[in-house]
């Protein structure tokens, strides 16, 4: 599988069509084009000047891809009281890992979690009050 990008540049999310690597990282640009189904505009920005976020090859269940610095809502099972809960959490990527944190501890796996009803919910950059109180 190829890795996906995106990227949040301007106060937009925009998909990263290509990383240019060069020798000195203050060089690397990426070209970015507006999130959109179809896009055919491209432009390049220095990689410094973005926030990237790798996908996790993962999509909820109304079939939305997951990312890194998403937020979602997941359903969590507490096995041994029975109790259902839902919690709000952010995807990060920790320990070579995509994992859920909820503020105070990372998670197992996303891809392996016991959590049900993983829904993104929006993302770090964009919607950072879904993340109030739990950090």
């Amino acid at each position: 599988m190829i890795p996906k990008f995106r990227a949040y540049y301007a106060e937009k999310m925009w998909y990263v069509a290509k990383i240019d690597l060069w020798g000195d990282p203050e060089q690397t640009t990426c070209d970015l084009a507006p999130y959109l189904p179809k896009y055919d505009e491209l432009f390049d920005i220095p990689l410094i000047e973005t926030a990237v976020m790798q996908s996790t090859g993962l999509k909820d269940e109304n079939g939305v891809e997951i990312f890194e610095g998403d937020i979602v809502k997941v359903t969590v099972n507490n096995y041994g009281t029975g109790e259902r809960f839902e919690q709000i959490d952010k995807v990060v990527y920790e320990d070579c890992r995509f994992c859920f944190n909820d503020g105070f501890y990372y998670s197992e796996t996303i891809k392996y979690s016991g959590y049900e009803n993983k829904e993104v919910i929006g993302n770090v950059y964009e919607n950072p009050e879904l993340l109030e109180g739990t950090e």
